[in-house]
């Protein structure tokens, strides 16, 4: 009974509940570390292209990195009806659902490479584990 513990009273060892042997505390993979290193490549990679598109001379890798975003959220504005993407004249997609899936689309090239790379990462310490206990 832990009448003792409930009513601030002490313990004796007669009422303690029987220690077993420790388990071991095994680490499950963090799935929400993925999502949020996700976020991060496509923010550096932004940070290093702006001055790119800012500047008078673009550069052509900076132009390709840009329509390798905007070209699939276009894609994805048309399929939803959202309007359609013009190059040459205007476009009736409005600005702000462009953009919206343009980081929609580049959260997603950042996603990719990460999940990846932690799925490589946990096959590698289960191959090491299960070596190790051979």
């Amino acid at each position: 009974m832990w009448v003792g513990y409930l009513s601030g009273g002490n313990i004796n060892n007669s009422m303690t509940a029987p220690v077993s042997d420790p388990v071991p505390i095994t680490r499950r993979p963090r799935i929400w570390c993925v999502f949020i290193w996700a976020a991060v490549i496509p923010v550096l990679v932004a940070l290093a292209v702006w001055p790119m598109l800012a500047s008078e001379s673009t550069s052509t890798v900076a132009v390709l990195l840009f329509c390798s975003v905007l070209f699939p959220a276009a894609s994805i504005c048309e399929a939803l009806g959202l309007g359609q993407l013009s190059i040459l004249g205007s476009s009736t997609i409005p600005d702000a659902v462009l953009i919206a899936a343009m980081i929609l689309v580049a959260y997603f090239y950042g996603l990719v490479p990460v999940a990846f790379s932690r799925a490589v990462w946990w096959a590698c310490g289960k191959l090491v584990s299960w070596a190790g206990t051979k």
